[in-house]
């Protein structure tokens, strides 16, 4: 493989990963509500409510990106969730990789992954604010 094209996979790759980081962190307090609202019912026990609002309280500003995902995931993944929240781990690692240990195999980049996962996130967050 020349130079150019390792280069434009890795390109394609922080693009991606880039994109995808944005997305989580530009959407995760919307999908945080969306969330809360599920795992609160009106058949909760009393202090429910209580509790989680202590939670988010304690949590504000110090959740972590596969938390934000997991999360956005639970409100948006469907029949995908699990298998995405490993895609997203495997994902991160990779990219993690790359900046912490400079260790990475670009021809093995997984970036048509990567732009699948942010592709369907994409969407069903547009299907979402739109209905």
């Amino acid at each position: 493989m020349t130079s150019n094209k390792r280069n434009d996979r890795l390109r394609s790759f922080l693009s991606g990963w880039s994109a995808l980081e944005i997305f989580i962190n530009k959407t995760f307090t919307v999908y945080e509500e969306e969330f809360m609202k599920r795992v609160i019912r009106d058949d909760a026990p009393a202090g429910t409510t209580r509790y989680i609002d202590r939670i988010r309280e304690v949590m504000e500003g110090k959740h972590r990106l596969l938390d934000k995902f997991i999360v956005i995931a639970a409100c948006l993944g469907g029949d995908t969730i699990e298998a995405d929240i490993d895609l997203f781990k495997k994902l991160k690692d990779t990219r993690d990789d790359f900046f912490h240990k400079q260790d990475i195999a670009e021809n093995n980049l997984p970036t048509a992954e990567l732009r699948s996962l942010l592709n369907r996130y994409l969407r069903a967050h547009i299907a979402f604010t739109n209905s």
